[in-house]
């Protein structure tokens, strides 16, 4: 939580207004033939995220790497230059997945943004899964 804090106010340097987000539960999850990390929220951080997302039409996606044992953890930090507001929240998995990435991913890696009750409420596309596994940072 230390490292979020420290990336909201590296952010928040440059003027940008920042949303944390604290999920619920992190997943692999498939929508569509898409791969992505199934973010789910509580109803009161979607209803804020979705604010943002209804503002800012286009983002930046940049990421900080980090390994907590054997999850590969990254933190998605997403800057909507327009607005002036950015989004940051953690994404993992099990090292272990990683090939499942590697085979399923090739169309890019998205976030699906979902509550505690299945729907989702919103994706973001997060770019190359090459940039998400977590072997061509630990060598």
């Amino acid at each position: 939580m230390d490292d979020l804090n420290a990336i909201k106010e590296e952010i928040s340097t440059l003027g940008y207004k920042v949303l944390i987000l604290r999920p619920l539960r992190v997943s692999l999850h498939q929508v569509r033939g898409r791969l992505g990390f199934l973010v789910v929220l509580s109803s009161d951080e979607a209803d804020e995220l979705l604010d943002v997302l209804k503002r800012g039409l286009h983002y930046i996606v940049d990421m900080e790497f980090g390994l907590h044992k054997q999850l590969a953890v990254f933190v998605i930090i997403l800057k909507f230059a327009e607005t002036k507001q950015a989004v940051i929240y953690p994404v993992y998995y099990h090292t272990n997945l990683e090939w499942f990435i590697k085979d399923q991913g090739k169309q890019g890696l998205y976030t699906f943004f979902s509550t505690g009750v299945g729907n989702i409420i919103g994706e973001i596309y997060l770019g190359s899964h090459k940039a998400y596994l977590y072997s061509q940072y630990v060598r």
